[in-house]
């Protein structure tokens, strides 16, 4: 019985790390699925930026927005803010330029903010954007060539993290972006998966735009809505936002708790919804890729108790609990070196930056057993 908790606790962390990766490789090997796209092709399009007291990036933001190589009558630019600080007076320093500020009082948070403005953008193509976000010059017209064919709803862009400090968490999420971008790209090449998610940069039909609440209408509910619904989902890799990771390891971790404690809950609503739509693809992929990675602190723990009691008179599994420690045991020393500001050698990202997410995995499941409320108000870590 212990044996059979241990491979199941360490089989489920290795398919979701490295199985499914390969399945999706094999996959795509027998899906070819070709859509339409035409490089002269420019719809009205709406750049709708959230902000929440962002007066040290919005400047740049706008300056970059204006900027972008996109014909000028068909872009409308839109700021949606529930700010607090300066931005929003610096955001009205451009209204003779073309920007439209949508000023809220209170905090109903992000997902609510932009339920709000939908209704009052003119473009048929919707970008939704983070205020740290700076895209390419070409990156908006990347995302609208493909909007040609009719069958494709939404278009995801890439993000690239740039990192002038040396914590883990800045570091390690530049790593984790580069390992996420590989898995788009393989489900990018299978019809009916959804490439990842990435809210700094994606496009949206607007008749497309349907939260499962008013207030859950975040970037990875918006797009696998519009996959369940039949439109394809697409990445374009030539479509980038570049930002800062700014973070500090401490702010890294709480924003990983918060993101695993919605995520987690848009996980079970959108594969209930993708079963009831028989989107077996779909549902296939929220599984492998979104809860099972969610719920991988349970199973590491489960592996490390069940082989902590079957060490007991037997050299493999004492071979194997040694070997969890170790692993552990660089990740805890490497989360304490980057504490103190401490050079940390390449080899100990990975344990440290694993450790550290998975710990906040664990919060946030922890948080969510508790039944604690989860608010879509902005937290801002920059």
């Amino acid at each position: 019985m212990m044996e059979a908790i241990l491979f199941i606790s360490l089989f489920l962390p290795v398919y979701t790390y490295f199985i499914y990766p390969f399945i999706l490789v094999i996959w795509g090997l027998f899906s070819n699925p070709k859509y339409q796209r035409d490089d002269a092709f420019t719809p009205s399009l709406t750049l709708l930026i959230s902000a929440y007291n962002e007066e040290k990036v919005i400047k740049d933001k706008l300056e970059n927005s204006l900027a972008l190589n996109y014909p000028k009558e068909k872009l409308e630019i839109i700021v949606a803010s529930e700010s607090t600080d300066t931005t929003n007076q610096i955001v009205q320093q451009y209204i003779d330029k073309g920007i439209i500020l949508k000023a809220y009082s209170g905090r109903l948070g992000k997902s609510a903010t932009l339920y709000r403005t939908l209704p009052e953008t003119s473009g048929d193509i919707i970008v939704f954007s983070d205020a740290n976000a700076l895209y390419r010059p070409e990156s908006l017209r990347k995302l609208a060539r493909h909007f040609i064919d009719p069958s494709v709803g939404c278009v995801i862009g890439s993000l690239q993290y740039h990192s002038p400090n040396r914590s883990v968490g800045a570091k390690g999420e530049m790593l984790y972006w580069a390992y996420d971008l590989l898995l788009r790209k393989m489900a990018n090449r299978i019809r009916g998966l959804i490439p990842g998610i990435n809210g700094s940069i994606f496009a949206l039909r607007k008749n497309l735009y349907l939260p499962i609440r008013q207030d859950r209408g975040d970037d990875f509910e918006l797009c696998t809505r519009a996959g369940i619904h039949g439109h394809a989902v697409l990445l374009e890799p030539e479509a980038i936002a570049e930002e800062i990771a700014s973070e500090t390891d401490k702010q890294q971790f709480k924003r990983k708790v918060r993101l695993v404690r919605w995520n987690l809950t848009s996980s079970l609503l959108l594969l209930v919804e993708a079963l009831k739509n028989k989107k077996w693809a779909i549902a296939f992929q929220l599984t492998s890729h979104r809860l099972l990675r969610y719920w991988i602190p349970i199973f590491l723990f489960l592996a490390l108790a069940s082989t902590a009691i079957l060490a007991s008179g037997s050299k493999s599994f004492t071979l194997l609990l040694l070997l969890q420690v170790i692993f552990y045991g660089m990740g805890l020393l490497s989360l304490m070196a980057s504490f103190l500001k401490l050079r940390l050698p390449s080899f100990l990202l990975i344990p440290s930056y694993f450790l550290m997410v998975n710990s906040a995995a664990a919060i946030a499941l922890f948080n969510s057993g508790l039944g604690r409320i989860q608010t879509s108000t902005w937290q801002k870590q920059r």
